[in-house]
């Protein structure tokens, strides 16, 4: 809870007003050690205040504590302000400082004097500066005051920001003790005893519930508060609660975006809708060049960023902060959050994180814009490197968007179905095949060639090789009225190839791998790969050594090339029409 300030002059420790919940881990921290520079660093609601107030409370020795605020920002102000809490603590101490400070205004020696006039008092003294973001004094006199404090004076400073110099050189010999947001946040025993404390009544599990929700951040746990006294049933408000209630929303404005450049508020409306934010990433996302230096900046000013590394290079947003941070984006337009969602989603699928550029995809209700995005390119939808996630992606998509496509985007459907059938050879495939030909009892020759490869390549799955091929003609068939040589289309004489292969007929799937080379150009993992793959297996089968060889080592040169994984079907060929070259050639040496 926020305690309420001595109206005089923000000066004293302020009074806690109503209840709180007794901290004794930080209180323990607190008095561990005798550290010259205590630092308390974190963002807005994180119980800085009250932590330190609780602890002043019952220090065994004198506080001298100052609050700042706009009145006294200014560098003489400030220090003016220090003397007079100084002097209210411990009359007499601080005279020659003041003198020096009426005299020529703030510089270094004023620093330097108040600390030395510190020091002659045998009492160990600890000074308290809260809300030290709102004030200005000149940073050399600052560093000069605190480099300068004798042995029996404490200084800690309570801020949103870190200090703007370096104290390298004091956390080296350990004269600096650090708390942050992870310090300062709610336990989760904390939490549950929160609201105890507040005579709440809330089930173990709501508790539970809340303190993920808030990630233990104490402002969110009280905005919490606040609305479950106004709501008779907890469990209707925790199904609620979120960065866009009320009275959160308008303590994060006031608190948070008020006070930052527009430009720095628009990069983190933009970033919220990443899982996981980086330099490289933000900037592909809102289109800046300075993305790392925005990133710095709000990790400077701890604004609820959550460290997702330990080099200081991944984040994410608070939850509730960065679903504040969305919801205000799509105040700006639904267009501009689409917008930014599909950039992301496009840089999302350079990087072949198809996972996550589903999650933006979906997001917007956009099936053709998402299935665009995914059916990117003919290598990511053939080489499935990733037999998990391509199966995940797949299947969220038709679970997303399946139905509603059936009637007028079946291809789509039938290349996802395709996609889960190579990848996982489930039998969901067949159920999305079946929903399809329902809908199409007369389909278009893509969907027919699509709709028969994907039969064929079911049965191949089965082992059931004839009627395999029997399914592979009729897509072959298809795809030749179809015109093209593209997409799953031009997988159709590969798939009857297998068959062949399959069924212990090497002659017949070579002899369709050579019309396949000689035919209209398809995707270069089916042309340079896998067709030459298979000719090359059953050339071993058919014991033309020299062919096999050659034509595998083509292969794989080429699988090199495109950077198909080992899962590929033409890497899986190539390595049989290998095996079976080395076993030939073992026995012929044998035979001599």
């Amino acid at each position: 809870m926020k305690p309420v300030q001595n109206a005089a002059a923000s000066l004293g420790i302020p009074k806690i007003v109503g209840t709180s919940v007794s901290r004794p881990r930080l209180r323990e921290r607190l008095d561990e050690t005798w550290p010259r520079l205590t630092l308390v660093t974190a963002p807005a609601g994180s119980g800085k205040t009250t932590v330190l107030a609780e602890w002043a409370e019952r220090h065994r020795d004198p506080v001298v504590w100052m609050s700042c605020d706009s009145s006294r920002a200014e560098p003489t102000a400030f220090w003016q302000t220090m003397l007079a809490a100084v002097s209210e603590k411990l009359p007499g101490l601080g005279d020659d400082a003041a003198v020096l400070l009426e005299r020529e205004g703030e510089s270094v020696d004023v620093g330097i004097a108040l600390a030395n006039d510190l020091g002659e008092t045998s009492t160990s003294l600890t000074i308290v500066i809260d809300d030290m973001h709102i004030a200005h004094p000149t940073p050399g006199v600052l560093l000069a005051f605190i480099q300068a404090l004798p042995e029996n004076v404490r200084l800690v400073i309570a801020s949103r920001v870190d200090l703007p110099f370096s104290l390298a050189r004091l956390k080296v010999i350990g004269r600096v003790m650090e708390i942050r947001e992870d310090d300062l946040r709610f336990s989760t025993d904390e939490s549950a005893h929160f609201f105890d404390v507040e005579g709440v009544d809330v089930k173990p599990d709501e508790a539970q519930r809340l303190y993920e929700l808030t990630e233990g951040w104490p402002a969110g746990l009280r905005m919490s508060l606040l609305s479950i006294r106004e709501d008779a049933d907890p469990s209707r408000f925790l199904s609620s609660f979120s960065g866009t209630d009320r009275a959160l929303t308008d303590f994060l404005v006031s608190e948070v975006l008020d006070r930052l450049p527009a430009d720095l508020v628009q990069f983190m409306l933009e970033t919220s809708i990443l899982d996981a934010l980086d330099a490289s990433l933000c900037a592909a996302v809102t289109g800046r060049e300075d993305a790392r230096l925005c990133l710095e900046r709000l990790s400077d000013l701890h604004l609820f960023l959550v460290p997702l590394d330990t080099s200081g290079e991944r984040f994410r947003y608070h939850h509730l902060f960065g679903e504040f941070l969305r919801a205000r984006l799509k105040a700006q337009g639904p267009d501009r959050l689409e917008a930014t969602r599909f950039r992301a989603a496009d840089a999302l699928i350079a990087r072949g994180d198809l996972r996550g550029a589903l999650r933006q995809g979906t997001q917007t209700g956009d099936p053709q814009r998402t299935a665009a995005i995914l059916l990117t390119g003919s290598l990511q939808i053939l080489d499935v490197a990733d037999r998990e996630m391509s199966a995940a992606v797949a299947r969220a998509w038709l679970a997303d968007f399946g139905r509603q496509e059936l009637l007028d985007h079946p291809v789509q459907v039938l290349l996802f179905a395709t996609i889960l059938l190579i990848a996982s050879s489930s039998d969901e495939a067949v159920w999305w095949l079946r929903q399809v030909e329902l809908e199409h009892p007369r389909p278009s020759p893509e969907v027919e060639a699509l709709t028969n490869n994907l039969w064929a390549s079911y049965h191949l799955v089965q082992g059931q090789a004839d009627r395999a091929i029997g399914w592979a003609r009729q897509a072959v068939t298809a795809a030749e009225r179809v015109g093209q040589r593209e997409k799953m289309v031009s997988i159709a004489p590969f798939v009857l190839g297998r068959a062949y292969l399959q069924a212990g007929r090497p002659d017949e799937a070579r002899a369709v791998m050579t019309e396949i080379a000689l035919g209209p150009p398809g995707t270069a993992i089916v042309n340079q790969v896998r067709a030459p793959a298979l000719s090359a297996y059953a050339a071993a089968c058919m014991g033309d050594l020299t062919e096999s060889a050659q034509a595998s080592d083509a292969a794989g040169r080429t699988a090199d090339r495109l950077q198909l994984s080992v899962q590929d079907p033409g890497r899986i060929l190539v390595s049989l029409a290998r095996g079976s070259v080395a076993t030939e050639r073992n026995k012929l040496e044998e035979a001599r």
